[in-house]
């Protein structure tokens, strides 16, 4: 790892450790060591963000976290994450994850298949299953190969497109391969698309898709202008237990189709968290929507 990552990596420890306080780029520039306008330009070339969206991202992944696994209110969860106003944090976390906090808490932290597909079954092309985008526009289909960097992580992926390099809400297009080997995302609408690609390691379950709960902690939020104590629990880094990949932009056009290959990696504290709502991919999900598992 080179030194601006290690520096960017050390300031991302403390945005997970500190995501409910004010921090402003200055006070990262500070743990960074580096000036204000450096800082600024090696955390965006290192992680693909700004220092202030990265920070954003981190307190909605928590916001998922406390939703999924906690009986907090969302106010007090918006107070937790560092938001000042509930509805401001609801209107980001609908924008960003797909649905709004009460659903995704709802939904147990997935994004309905429903939500994906009008029909609950999934349509298998291959060894994938794929879903269905807005009407209205001319489509065409991606194909390409799925590949795991690491032995070992052979499980499920959703692979869906979005419309910026960093996703957010829902995708446009998606597909659910049962591991390596080639993948089919159809009724893609013509434009200009990122794809991202996401597994979940066989061992670390419903925990690690939503940093399973650890050691108690306590932290403050505050209420009708008081001060509140709660429990809270202390998370896994978002990282822990993912695979990933993007690729992109893919220009679409009408009656052409593409090709790109899909090389799967362990997600690091450097990439961003992912914020949009994915379907429930356990096998019993899977299978429930007509998906059958390899072998």
């Amino acid at each position: 790892m080179r030194e601006d990552e290690r520096v960017v990596e050390r300031v991302i420890q403390t945005l997970h450790e500190n995501y409910g306080e004010p921090i402003t780029i200055d006070d990262m520039a500070r743990t960074a060591m580096y000036s204000k306008f450096h800082f600024t330009r090696i955390f965006q070339r290192v992680t693909g963000l700004t220092p202030g969206r990265f920070l954003s991202a981190v307190r909605l992944e928590k916001a998922k976290q406390l939703l999924a696994a906690t009986q907090l209110m969302v106010t007090d969860i918006s107070h937790l994450v560092g938001y000042s106003s509930v509805g401001t944090f609801s209107s980001r976390f609908t924008y960003n994850v797909g649905m709004s906090p009460t659903l995704y808490r709802r939904f147990g932290g997935f994004l309905p298949w429903s939500a994906l597909d009008s029909r609950p079954a999934l349509a298998e092309v291959g060894r994938a299953s794929s879903g269905r985008a807005v009407p209205g526009r001319s489509r065409t289909v991606i194909r390409g190969n799925l590949s795991y960097t690491e032995p070992g992580w052979d499980g499920p992926a959703f692979i869906g497109l979005f419309g910026e390099l960093v996703p957010r809400g829902q995708p446009v297009a998606w597909s659910v391969v049962d591991g390596p080997g080639p993948y089919t995302i159809e009724d893609v609408p013509e434009g200009v698309w990122h794809l991202m690609a996401c597994a979940q390691h066989h061992d670390q379950g419903r925990a690690g898709a939503h940093g399973g709960p650890a050691n108690g902690v306590g932290r403050s939020a505050h209420r009708g202008g008081h001060a509140m104590f709660v429990e809270v629990r202390s998370w896994p880094p978002h990282h822990q237990g993912l695979s990933v990949a993007a690729e992109g932009p893919i220009v679409v056009r009408p009656g052409l189709g593409r090709l790109a290959d899909v090389r799967m990696r362990p997600m690091t504290l450097l990439d961003p968290p992912i914020l949009p709502a994915l379907p429930d991919m356990r096998p019993g999900a899977l299978l429930a929507q007509g998906f059958r598992p390899a072998g």
